[in-house]
């Protein structure tokens, strides 16, 4: 039996990922009027393949900040898919507006202090 979460150990994790319906367009969008910052939490083996992914399919984005820190980022929104980071982004940034973005893995959890959104729709539409 494999295990199930073995893809972790793989070096080109994200060479085989494509961006999520509509994200694309979304950021490029909300590029036009905002500085788009990756803030994402790496592991060592996985950095140079997320860079790439992020570089080739968002070659619009201002930068890429590997933490788990991301309450530290100084920056007016935030849209994160896991709970904690939007708490700890709360926690540290109760200025900043955080959009929680739902997951089929995340899809029963709540989060204070955010705007959940389902897909990149309705991002976009938070942002017109």
């Amino acid at each position: 039996m494999s295990d199930p979460l073995s893809y972790w150990v793989e070096t080109d994790i994200y060479d085989k990922l494509i961006p999520e319906d509509d994200c694309v367009e979304t950021l490029k969008r909300l590029s036009t009027e905002y500085n788009i910052v990756f803030a994402t939490k790496s592991t060592p083996g996985h950095m140079a393949s997320k860079e790439e992914f992020l570089n080739r399919n968002f070659p619009f984005h201002s930068g890429i900040v590997h933490t788990e820190n991301k309450e530290l980022i100084s920056a007016d929104y935030f849209i994160d898919d896991f709970d904690q980071y939007c708490q700890m982004i709360h926690e540290g940034r109760p200025e900043a507006k955080i959009l929680f973005k739902r997951t089929k893995a995340n899809m029963h959890q709540t989060v204070a202090n955010t705007v959940s959104v389902c897909n990149w729709r309705d991002i976009d539409v938070y942002f017109t």
